[in-house]
């Protein structure tokens, strides 16, 4: 007789949670049964669509409750940018290039993809590093627009 296989089930870290949330004999009965890979995979699936809604809600909450002003630098200038193709950019209407390990931040401060940025004209603070290279650039508000001017003019 051939020793068995023992085959890893892949929702089998859900099985403790999941006899917590199956209430009903009759369910428990199926669970049990010859259907249970199946019926596993299916609470599993509904156990993480619901995890990933209440995150994605909640941390969208915290971010509308917890709104405080973002850290951009003080020596941050302001500038239209438009990315091209890695490294290439136009900062103003002029050929700049952005230095590597390049930053794009948005309005909520999350990192964006400069590839997914190609070709859109984006107002940006941003910071220059030694050799005149864009470093990090922040897509910023109307609000943020008017304080950097304010800063940039001396207070006036």
């Amino acid at each position: 007789m051939p020793a068995a296989r023992h085959r890893r089930d892949p929702v089998s870290f859900l099985r403790p949670s999941l006899s917590s949330l199956v209430h009903d004999e009759a369910l428990r009965r199926l669970a049990a049964g010859p259907r249970r890979r199946r019926f596993t995979m299916a609470a599993g699936s509904v156990a993480v669509v619901a995890l990933l809604n209440t995150t994605g809600s909640s941390v969208a909450r915290a971010q509308v409750e917890t709104a405080e002003p973002r850290k951009i630098p003080e020596h941050a200038r302001l500038g239209t940018l438009q990315l091209g193709v890695f490294p290439q950019a136009s900062l103003n209407g002029k050929a700049v290039v952005v230095g590597p390990g390049f930053r794009l931040l948005d309005r909520n401060s999350r990192v964006v993809v400069p590839a997914s940025a190609l070709g859109a004209n984006n107002v940006v603070a941003y910071v220059t590093g030694p050799v005149g290279e864009i470093t990090s650039a922040w897509i910023v508000t109307d609000s943020e627009v008017a304080a950097i001017r304010r800063r940039l003019s001396g207070g006036r």
